[in-house]
C-alpha cells in the first residue's frame, strides 16, 4: 500500500520532523493557494540556507515557524 504525500507530511509533522515535511509539502500544487505555496517554499529554503535569507533581511526562524504553522492549520483536523 502506498502512503500519500499528504499522509507522509502529517506523519512527519506528528513526529516533529519539520525539514522532510516541508521538503514534501513545498511541491504541493493542489489544495493550497499561491500565497501558501510561497510560505512553504520560503520556510523550506530558510531551513536549508538560513545565512542567505539573513543577508536578504529575512528572519529564517520566523519564516520556518510560519510554514510549520501553516501546515499545522491546513492539517489541523488530522493531527
Amino acid at each position: 500500500m502506498t502512503i500519500s504525500k499528504t499522509q507522509q507530511v502529517i506523519s512527519l509533522l506528528q513526529a516533529g520532523e519539520v525539514l522532510p515535511a516541508l521538503r514534501i509539502s513545498k511541491s504541493f500544487r493542489f489544495g493550497i493557494t499561491p500565497e501558501q505555496k510561497k510560505v512553504l517554499n520560503l520556510g523550506y529554503e530558510c531551513l536549508i540556507h538560513p545565512y542567505i535569507y539573513r543577508q536578504l533581511g529575512k528572519d529564517p526562524e520566523t519564516c520556518i515557524n510560519a510554514a510549520v504553522l501553516l501546515l499545522r492549520s491546513i492539517y489541523a483536523d488530522r493531527l
